[in-house]
């Protein structure tokens, strides 16, 4: 059987669309994607780039990226995307450990060790 490493949004657009495709999320842990967002200093248009902002982090616009782009929210008050499981199932890495520590768990697991 193939396999291979997809971001969760498209792996879950595929299996929405009926493509064989299925993910399977790694029982020792696994990793989630940061997103990021910044207003630039010294912006020539401050007003709307705060609205901008205030936009992608509401319910609203987080609910958009979770309906339509198929990601998952920064917010806790808006549900993962449909077909993807919620965070609170799956084993995370967390950001309570050094990154060090992380990262030999990680390899361990790949080493089969």
């Amino acid at each position: 059987a193939a396999l291979g490493w997809v971001n969760e949004d498209l792996g879950g657009k595929w299996m929405a669309e009926g493509l064989p495709v299925h993910m399977i999320y790694a029982p020792d842990g696994v990793t989630i994607q940061v997103d990021g967002l910044a207003i630039i200093k010294g912006a020539p248009n401050m007003g709307e780039a705060r609205k901008f902002v205030d936009f992608i982090i509401s319910r609203d616009g987080q609910t958009i990226a979770s309906e339509v782009v198929n990601r998952r929210s920064v917010r806790g008050d808006v549900a993962a995307p449909g077909g993807l499981p919620e965070l609170g199932t799956l084993a995370l890495f967390t950001e309570d450990e050094p990154r060090d520590v992380i990262k030999a768990k990680f390899t361990a697991i790949l080493e089969g060790n």
